[in-house]
């Protein structure tokens, strides 16, 4: 049996009661100033979508430029996505990410991180009563 190892430590803890792992990552828009935000490390999301509020930030100024695809939100509700190929910073490491905005969602929607084109570039293990990430970059 292979053994993995662990490379990045992140303590995600906000408070005992908090059971999502929300870290820091800054986002690189083209030509731009980079930009910090929070996200969710939800293994339960099938693709990336963060807030439609950042578009402008990352100089998208029409949404419907993306690639479309369906989402649909744990509530069962169905709309229509914008895909786009964004450069992260996740823990110290820089990586090219599908990520989807969705105009009908409102603004402040919380940015998640999902498994294809993020969690398919790394190796994650959750020691979730310590509130720890424990992340391995192949």
């Amino acid at each position: 049996m292979a053994s993995l190892e662990f490379s990045v430590e992140h303590d995600y803890s906000a408070g005992p009661d908090d059971h999502t792992a929300e870290i820091q990552i800054r986002m690189f828009p083209t030509g731009g100033i980079p930009i910090a935000v929070t996200a969710v490390l939800d293994t339960g999301a099938s693709i990336s979508i963060f807030d439609k509020s950042l578009l402008p930030l990352l100089g998208i100024t029409d949404v419907t430029a993306g690639s479309e695809f369906e989402v649909m939100a744990a509530n069962n509700a169905r709309a229509k996505a914008y895909a786009y190929d964004v450069e992260i910073e996740f823990l110290g490491r820089r990586m090219r990410v599908l990520i989807g905005f969705c105009p009908a969602w409102p603004d402040g929607t919380p940015n998640l991180l999902g498994m294809k084109s993020f969690f398919e570039q790394l190796h994650v293990a959750f020691k979730h009563r310590e509130r720890l990430a424990l992340v391995a970059f192949p």
